[in-house]
């Protein structure tokens, strides 16, 4: 049975011995021939380019965030009586509060 190539189009690349040596090494590792080493390469950079950066300072309530959701869980493994639950439901709520303004708050930046 014949095959047929959906990729018909083709591009050259200048490259040092050492290079192709390296990149031949390294798709082997990978089990991969070295056209789909370098094009899942090139496909990899080329969606990372797409991605919207986030702000760091979201990033840094996030993280704050997580770490009060942290500090909860810890709490709530140190004290499981029933009549403390209260407090931790309202934290977790809280939590969920802010998670859900920053979402809001990074949807209206887009």
């Amino acid at each position: 049975m014949a095959r047929t190539h959906e990729k018909a189009a083709r591009f050259e690349l200048r490259c040092s011995s050492a290079e192709l040596a390296a990149w031949r090494y390294a798709a082997a590792g990978h089990g991969l021939t070295l056209a789909a080493y370098i094009r899942v390469g090139l496909n990899q950079r080329s969606a990372l380019s797409r991605t919207k950066m986030v702000d760091p300072a979201l990033i840094r309530q996030v993280a704050a965030i997580g770490n009060n959701l942290n500090q909860i869980t810890h709490w709530c493994n140190t004290y499981k009586a029933k009549q403390d639950a209260r407090p931790v439901e309202e934290g977790i709520a809280r939590v969920h509060v802010a998670l859900a303004t920053l979402l809001a708050q990074q949807g209206d930046e887009s």
